[in-house]
């Protein structure tokens, strides 16, 4: 079993990185960190597992960009920096309280990150809305990737 997982997370990083590479060769943004996260998160005991956890995982990066999204456009127009933690707090507990609701356990974690990616876009003239775009694209495909590998190269492993 082991040796299974290393074969895949090995394979998962070498496509992903190969996909990056090449889209970032056309002068496409792409992100090696959420595109291999999207694709290892599949990796688990069973096929179903693996897929509920990169469906959990995608749908937290898609919440965490959602509000990520919207405390960036409120912190731009107040425009003071010291409402910066108080937007980190609230966006923080919203997007607990939300996936919890949802019961997507590993989706939380995906969330966070995203939301905690986007904050720090704060101050900076970032396109915020085709980051948050990218990287859900780029978790996307990660997560597609992985359920390739999980299903039709290591079925019968």
């Amino acid at each position: 079993m082991l040796f299974k997982k290393a074969l895949q997370s090995g394979l998962m990083l070498a496509i992903c990185m190969t996909l990056v590479l090449t889209f970032q060769h056309f002068g496409l943004q792409s992100n090696i960190y959420f595109m291999g996260i999207g694709a290892i998160v599949t990796i688990n005991h069973t096929k179903d597992q693996g897929l509920r956890s990169g469906i959990e995982r995608l749908v937290g990066c898609i919440s965490g960009g959602i509000i990520g999204l919207l405390f960036m456009i409120i912190y731009n127009q107040v425009n003071i920096i010291y409402i910066a933690p108080i937007l980190c707090f609230v966006g923080a507990v919203i997007l607990v309280l939300f996936n919890g609701k949802l019961n997507n356990q590993s989706g939380t974690l995906e969330a966070l990150i995203m939301f905690a990616t986007l904050i720090t876009n704060i101050g900076t003239a970032n396109n915020i809305y085709q980051y948050t775009i990218l990287r859900i694209i780029d978790t996307l495909i990660g997560f597609v990737v992985g359920v390739i590998i999980n299903q039709l190269i290591f079925k019968n492993y």
